[in-house]
């Protein structure tokens, strides 16, 4: 089972914008809160929340893992620098994936209220076996994070060596 997300208008996060020192440690940072709220939001759309909500039942812990693909589409003019390169506007792929896997699985969001949570997957992220992303140049007037999340199989041997 394959369920696809489109979340508009959010430029993704970098991981490392998303905690700040302080005298207890860390705390979330205002873009990392700002960044949730906008995802919450759209995630608790009808037509989001029932793919999730068919992700959630047709998940079996000792059958299934997750498969999640996440791909952010930026308007070209802030992908590409003047000279033609990669702008450093755009967020590195490996730490983009962070901060929307822990909004997608983490039970903590699951029982808040919008604009503090969002019905997701409910689950430790353990169960995510595959991961992939990548981000991209796009004729889009704004950003768009397109994630798509699969259930798949465990191949489970029960034989021990």
């Amino acid at each position: 089972m394959k369920r696809n997300f489109v979340i508009y208008g959010i430029k993704p996060i970098s991981v490392n914008a998303t905690l700040i020192p302080n005298h207890r440690g860390f705390t979330k940072s205002v873009a990392a809160q700002e960044f949730s709220y906008q995802l919450f939001h759209q995630l608790n759309s009808d037509l989001n929340q029932r793919s999730l909500e068919e992700l959630r039942n047709a998940f079996v812990p000792g059958q299934h893992g997750y498969g999640i693909s996440i791909e952010t589409k930026y308007p070209r003019s802030k992908f590409y620098t003047k000279k033609g390169g990669v702008s450093a506007v755009t967020v590195d792929v490996s730490n983009f994936e962070k901060p929307i896997v822990d909004i997608l699985f983490l039970p903590k969001h699951f029982d808040c209220e919008p604009p503090y949570g969002v019905k997701n997957l409910n689950m430790d992220d353990k169960f995510l076996l595959q991961l992939s992303s990548k981000k991209s140049p796009a004729d889009v007037q704004d950003y768009e994070i397109h994630i798509e999340i699969e259930i798949l199989d465990l191949d489970i041997k029960n034989d021990v060596n």
